[in-house]
């Protein structure tokens, strides 16, 4: 989407203003969830929420898609068991997504998204810190195959707060789903 309007052989070149958005602050987040569930007389701890929020790193969509299957399994009361068998649940039901995944990979593609998933965000990928302790060939090898999963948008490069740059994987139940490999 970025590359739409940011290079000049795209047809919206410029035609828009780029606009940054930072993620909902934690506590607001945790706090407006917790009134939501209290507003139609269900209870869900803040720890119960910050569980969430943590597993889904803050990410809106992935925040409504859990609390909305939350909200509809408990009856009274969402615990930790609520939101863990509905977040098991999402990761079965994509299962299928994720194997056809694995199949568009390489060898060395899935070796290197495994990998990030498995550290959450990477800043120096061809440290040889990291190509070690995944026992990567050489740094040229991930190149490539990085370069490959920004392709196809497997995995995104982003900055941090100290403008640092970073990699991680892109989708949050994906992420997720390849930890538990």
């Amino acid at each position: 989407m970025h590359d739409l309007f940011s290079n000049p052989s795209k047809p919206f070149f410029r035609s828009t203003a780029f606009l940054h958005l930072e993620q909902i602050d934690f506590a607001i987040y945790q706090n407006f969830i917790v009134q939501q569930f209290e507003k139609y007389k269900k209870k869900i701890d803040k720890e119960v929420v910050a569980e969430i929020l943590n597993w889904t790193n803050v990410h809106t969509y992935y925040v409504q898609l859990l609390c909305n299957r939350v909200f509809s399994s408990s009856k009274k009361e969402a615990t930790t068991k609520t939101w863990q068998e509905e977040a098991s649940r999402l990761l079965k039901e994509q299962e299928m997504v994720f194997f056809t995944y694995r199949e568009m990979l390489t060898k060395a593609q899935w070796k290197l998204i495994k990998a990030i998933a498995k550290e959450g965000k990477v800043y120096s990928i061809t440290s040889s810190a990291f190509i070690q302790k995944y026992a990567f060939g050489s740094s040229s090898g991930i190149i490539r195959s990085l370069q490959s999963l920004l392709k196809k948008e497997l995995i995104n490069k982003q900055y941090d707060e100290d403008g640092k740059q970073y990699y991680s994987v892109y989708d949050v139940l994906f992420l997720r789903w390849l930890e538990a490999l």
